[in-house]
């Protein structure tokens, strides 16, 4: 696999981007299969694969990167502790994604970013301002809100928090 992702790596300026795209997708499928067996070393790799689909410009679909991807690239740089790329990514993000939706999914995204680091109040209150306009990002908000008061040992808002999250769902 190494070898692969190093020929991917070394070719990526040189070939047809539908390629470069189908190459990188073969990648990122075989390391989420070896992560979801249990070989969590393949975050690394996956987390390089994504920067360099990135840096190609391989991931964008009609200038836009879908909050789908945004969403897997960002958890996979939370776990690994790339806590200043995200934040960077984050804002990047923010410029392209879709008007009607960037506040939240910003807001999501920065949330997150509090929980990762441990600041459970600042990622509760980003969440605070989330509107209502997207089920999907409203019910991901709800999850790290349970998340969040699991964290605190508030039993009694945990469960407050999972009655509105089996609301939504």
């Amino acid at each position: 696999f190494t070898l692969f992702k190093d020929k991917i790596a070394s070719l990526a300026v040189t070939i047809e981007h539908e390629e470069l795209k189908e190459m990188l997708g073969l990648a990122v499928r075989f390391c989420e299969r070896r992560i979801e067996e249990g070989a969590s070393v393949f975050e690394r790799d996956l987390f390089e694969i994504y920067l360099l689909g990135l840096a190609n410009e391989a991931f964008i679909e009609n200038e836009k990167l879908g909050y789908s991807f945004q969403k897997k690239i960002i958890d996979l740089g939370l776990r690994l502790s790339e806590y200043k790329w995200v934040l960077a990514f984050i804002n990047e993000c923010n410029a392209i994604n879709e008007k009607a939706l960037k506040e939240d999914i910003f807001l999501l995204h920065t949330a997150k970013l509090h929980f990762a680091q441990s600041t459970i109040g600042d990622c509760l209150q980003k969440l605070s301002r989330l509107s209502n306009q997207s089920l999907e990002l409203q019910i991901e908000a709800q999850k790290l809100v349970v998340k969040s008061y699991e964290n605190l040992k508030d039993s009694k808002q945990e469960k407050l928090a999972n009655q509105q999250l089996k609301q939504l769902i």
